[in-house]
């Protein structure tokens, strides 16, 4: 707080509302992944009640954080080039503390991203496994470890998957808020599609219903900052569409031959 600067705020927008609408899609990916953890619902004793009120005050908790932390980010103008724009915290507490507090830094985001990672890859993992049980993946994937009864097969998928993206990015040297666009495309528009199917589902002017109404206006608002991007959850629509007809096709097949092996009997 003694670095913030009322300055820093002046003036407003300066480069118009486009920029913040850009900024709005980042921002995105720090609330996005919430509807993983409907993957991991029936871990839960009671559901109703814990599965919506750990997600509420993990809403509050985290977007209050967030508020506060662009707050500071932008009060003390810890922003504008590679080293603050990819770690504004830890430069903040180098500033403050030195060098040493910086490591600590790292060491405590790093504790906090295992966490989070846990939860994301579990939660991925049982979706993975439901989706190769419906033949909507592989059905190589669908397999218990059977000392674990874990999916370990989706486990690894997700590991490596993650690891040869980082992987990746380092060897291309492409900052990974160039990629962010990429998962918020496909974040919004399932959340776009969630809402139209709760404007459905739900009674019309009911609670979920009008939450579900201001969510889709709100998303539908900032589809057009999305850019070319958005083109990214249509290539990956299309590729499903074009992987379970392929799947129906085999399948019918597969009916016609063993239709046929029963007629020469």
């Amino acid at each position: 707080m003694p670095s913030v600067r009322w300055e820093n705020f002046q003036p407003f927008a300066p480069k118009g509302w486009y920029p913040v609408g850009t900024a709005v899609i980042m921002i995105f990916w720090s609330f996005f992944g919430w509807e993983a953890i409907c993957s991991l619902a029936d871990r839960f004793k009671h559901l109703k009640k814990d599965l919506v009120r750990s997600a509420l005050i993990s809403a509050m908790v985290i977007g209050t954080v967030f508020l506060l932390l662009s707050f500071i980010t932008v009060g003390s103008g810890t922003y504008g080039n590679l080293e603050s724009d990819s770690s504004p915290v830890g430069v903040m507490v180098h500033r403050a503390l030195g060098f040493g507090a910086q490591w600590i830094t790292a060491i405590l985001a790093l504790i906090i991203c295992t966490g989070t990672v846990n939860a994301f890859v579990a939660s991925l993992t049982q979706l993975g496994y439901a989706l190769s049980r419906d033949r909507a993946f592989p059905s190589w994937f669908y397999y218990l470890n059977p000392h674990t009864e874990t999916p370990t097969r989706v486990v690894w998928l997700v590991v490596l998957f993650a690891g040869f993206g980082v992987v990746l990015t380092t060897f291309i040297k492409v900052h990974f808020t160039r990629l962010l666009f990429i998962p918020n495309s496909l974040g919004m528009v399932v959340y776009i599609l969630s809402m139209a199917a709760a404007l459905k589902l739900y009674n019309k002017n009911s609670k979920p219903w009008i939450s579900g109404l201001i969510s889709l206006i709100v998303l539908a608002l900032f589809v057009p900052f999305l850019g070319l991007h958005i083109l990214v959850p249509a290539v990956v629509s299309g590729m499903y569409f074009l992987y379970m007809k392929a799947i129906r096709r085999q399948g019918e097949n597969h009916g016609n031959m063993q239709h046929g092996k029963g007629g020469g009997r």
